[in-house]
């Protein structure tokens, strides 16, 4: 609420003293408001045993374990984008088929006292480094979203994830020359210098732009830029919508939430906003699965004796019956899988959700493994599970694991059920 008051002067100093005096509180806020969420939904405490008191977690192996998923996954798209730099780099098609699927992009910047002119042009095909747009698209089908890419959002039918890719691709080469510019100059002299990192645009001005660069209307355009625009509404987060309207006119642009999202995150949050039927997502990823493991058990050169159940998730024996998504055999060793596709969980309600998610399947497939345990020779019988001559039904070993579509969490047990994802099966059975 501070600002300067009637016949008072308000100088630089007093300015940037309460602006730094607002972003600290707003910082402490936001701490606090982490650790009572993170006390409340994932057992974090006060452990007044030690000197300062420390703020920690009730099971510090799971924390520990938590840590080194989210590293590995960090390490994962860094290798994903160390192999997209590579096949850019080669494959001179590959650089123009991609080109003539993308919006122009901003590649210039021009202020005079009245209006701001952007330039457009294509993305150089002979640049050192793709966009991240090829990088993300490729990353699409990594992620079970390919089937939902086109499909029209039920609120909005005239607007689809790829149209607000494409909208992104132009946000994102504006918000890449404020960066580069803000890195030009880092001395801050003036308040006035301070207000150069974070300029303003014109609502009207960036309909435009993106109109001309995805061909799109500017009306449609002005309904997917507000999908980005902050409404400043309790579940509303900077990283998923980083245009800040200062007033009916103007935006300021988040540069590192423009440049740079979770793809991935932003993606679900839209499909959940859009309406859009996630369950479906959750049966590409299992066909993905059991296609993944039928191809891994067929090219394998170590594997004999191996085999998976495909076109049947329903077993019925006498009035009982459960549906088990994925059942594999090595030998005498019968694999039996609950799969889980779960949103990226950021926030700690997010990630208690999906930890709860595991353990419930993991007790899922407890329950169907037992099933299958007693009624063995029943399923074989009728042909369930095809009958195979090196399959011993008094010995037959039950395996049971939960695989999920993130990598959080992998390696750890639930019930003494190993938490797997595509990658590590894959590894193991190749």
């Amino acid at each position: 609420k501070s600002g300067p008051q009637k016949g008072l002067e308000y100088t630089d100093e007093q300015y940037c003293t309460d602006l730094m005096i607002a972003i600290n509180g707003a910082m402490l806020y936001r701490y606090f408001e982490e650790m009572w969420f993170k006390t409340v939904w994932l057992g974090y405490y006060f452990d007044t045993s030690e000197s300062p008191h420390l703020f920690t977690f009730s099971e510090p192996y799971f924390a520990f374990l938590w840590t080194v998923s989210m590293h590995r996954r960090d390490r994962l798209h860094s290798e994903y984008d160390y192999h997209s730099i590579n096949i850019w780099k080669r494959d001179s098609s590959v650089r123009k088929e991609f080109s003539l699927t993308q919006p122009l992009i901003v590649s210039e910047i021009k202020r005079d006292s009245k209006k701001v002119n952007f330039e457009l042009a294509p993305f150089p095909i002979d640049a050192e480094r793709p966009p991240n747009a090829f990088v993300y698209t490729g990353l699409i089908s990594e992620i079970y979203l390919e089937s939902f890419w086109d499909v029209p959002f039920p609120t909005e039918p005239e607007l689809s994830l790829r149209k607000l890719l494409d909208v992104w691709v132009v946000l994102s080469s504006i918000g890449r020359i404020i960066f580069q510019a803000d890195h030009q100059n880092m001395e801050i002299t003036s308040l006035q210098a301070a207000f150069g990192f974070a300029p303003t645009f014109k609502k009207a001005d960036i309909i435009a732009v993106l109109s001309k660069a995805t061909n799109m209307t500017k009306n449609l355009c002005e309904k997917a830029l507000g999908r980005f625009i902050f409404q400043g509404e309790f579940n509303d987060d900077l990283w998923l919508r980083p245009l800040i309207p200062l007033d009916k006119d103007k935006l300021l642009f988040v540069i590192p939430a423009v440049i740079a999202p979770n793809l991935l995150r932003s993606v679900e949050n839209l499909m959940k906003v859009e309406k859009m039927k996630l369950d479906e997502r959750g049966s590409s990823f299992e066909e993905e699965i059991r296609t993944s493991i039928s191809d891994a058990i067929k090219e394998s050169k170590k594997l004999r004796n191996a085999g998976i159940v495909i076109g049947r998730n329903i077993y019925t024996v006498d009035t009982q019956a459960e549906q088990i998504d994925i059942v594999f055999w090595i030998q005498n060793i019968l694999v039996v899988g609950e799969i889980k596709c779960n949103i990226f969980p950021v926030t700690p309600i997010e990630k208690y959700n999906y930890i709860a998610a595991l353990q419930q399947g993991a007790l899922q497939i407890k329950r169907k493994a037992a099933f299958i345990q007693k009624n063995f020779k029943e399923l074989l019988s009728s042909g369930q599970i095809p009958e195979q001559t090196y399959f011993d039904a008094e010995a037959i070993e039950i395996l049971q694991i939960v695989i999920s579509n993130l990598p959080l969490l992998v390696g750890m047990s639930f019930e003494d059920v190993p938490i797997v994802d595509k990658l590590i099966i894959n590894q193991y059975l190749e």
